[in-house]
Formats: C-alpha cells, structure tokens, sequence
C-alpha cells in the first residue's frame, strides 16, 4: 500500500530544497495520506527521528513500528561507503531473502491483494483477449503490437497488415517470443521497448534495438534485432 500510494501521489515538478527540507517530504505525505485512504483496515505507526549527528536535515532515519529498530539512511556523500550496497546484486541469494522477508512482512500488515475480487476482475480485464491492440510501431507496411494475456505472461511483439489489423480476428504474426526466450536463456526478461535503426526517409527498416530487462530490473540490456529473419544478431555478425 505504502507503494502504491508513493506512485500515485501527485508529483513535483522536481525536488526544491528550502533550509534542507524537501518537496520530497510533502510527496511522502500525500502518499501516506493515500495509502490510509486505499487501505482503511491497515494499521501503521510511523515515527521520525532525528539523524544521529545530522542537523541539516539531509539524514533521516524511519521506523514503521515502535518495536522496530531505526536505521541510519546514508546520504550522497557516504556512497562509498553504503551499508545496503549489497542489495545492488539483485538476484544474489542474500538480496533474494531480504525481499521474500519485507515481502512476508507487508503481507503480514495489509494482507494478500490475491484473494481480493478487485484483484481477480483486474487481472481478469488486463489478461482479456478482447482488448483493444495498441500499435506501438509501423514499419515497412507492418503493425507491431506487443501482447500479454495468460497465456503469455511475459509477452510476445507481433505483426500484421493494415488489412488483417482491420479484421475482427487479426492473423498475427509473432516476431519473438518472451516466454520462449526467457525458457531458452534461463532468464526472466522483461520487456523494454524497441529503438528502430532509421537510416533515413524511404530507407527499409529492418534492424532494432531491443531493451529487456532481468525480472523487471532497472538495468537493461540491448540486443540488435533482426526484423526480417526475426532473430537477434549474434556477435559473430556484428551484434
């Protein structure tokens, strides 16, 4: 809940420092403010306490439960030197079980969202066939459209004519498949876009840059693509 309400509290502009206090404290607010608001039968206590040693403001420290100890957050200029530098292997074991911890935790707070009919009819409306194909990109006569549904967790980026995307049931063509690419390399990937190579007006467009990330992480990774043998470019051809 806790974020969720970060995501859709309105946002600043940008962050403004004023004495060494923060627009950012007032986004926080609000995200608060919308999460008791979105998750009524939540409990949650929140202190503030001041930094040990720090009276600018810039080093705060929280504590989500009396019970539960505060711990010094570092500021920019202890990043050499952060405690929590560890979690920047993302999908190191140690990383992996502090996550399924807060994970049980939250759970713990304010229940599984799973069980919830909100959650199914959601889903449900996001996993339906009968949505609305969004074409992301037109090229070389073709219309892209990149697709979930249940049967596709992870996504498939595929094609047709203008003449096929007017037909009640298009007659796509899959261009790649995330499932199967992530079964095949042992990754979880996600997608992140496409970036086109346009050499020019009336240029054939037939090589992209592929973003993918690993889980959903921020890091991406970008491999060239080849739209006509729909594969990517290996480093032997130049990829």
């Amino acid at each position: 809940g806790w974020l969720l309400g970060t995501f859709l509290a309105p946002r600043s502009p940008q962050p403004t420092f004023n004495g060494g206090k923060s627009s950012m404290d007032h986004r926080c607010a609000r995200a608060l403010l919308l999460t008791l608001a979105l998750c009524p039968s939540s409990s949650f206590t929140f202190r503030r306490l001041p930094a040990a040693g720090a009276s600018n403001g810039s080093s705060r420290r929280f504590a989500t439960s009396e019970a539960e100890l505060p711990v010094e957050l570092p500021s920019l200029a202890d990043y050499k030197t952060d405690p929590r530098v560890w979690l920047e292997d993302v999908e190191g074991e140690e990383a992996l079980d502090w996550v399924r911890g807060r994970s049980s935790h939250a759970l713990a707070e304010i229940g599984d969202p799973t069980g919830s009919p909100v959650y199914k009819r959601l889903l449900d409306i996001m996993d339906s066939d009968e949505k609305i194909p969004f074409i992301g990109r037109v090229m070389n006569g073709l219309y892209y459209n990149f697709w979930q549904d249940e049967a596709h967790v992870r996504g498939i980026w595929r094609r047709c004519t203008l003449e096929e995307f007017r037909k009640a049931e298009p007659a796509w063509e899959v261009v790649l498949d995330l499932d199967a690419l992530g079964q095949a390399d042992g990754v979880s990937w996600v997608w992140g876009g496409s970036t086109v190579l346009d050499e020019g007006p009336g240029s054939r467009k037939d090589r992209v840059m592929i973003a993918l990330s690993r889980g959903g992480a921020d890091a991406t990774v970008a491999r060239e693509f080849d739209l006509e043998a729909k594969e990517f470019v290996g480093a032997a051809q130049g990829g």
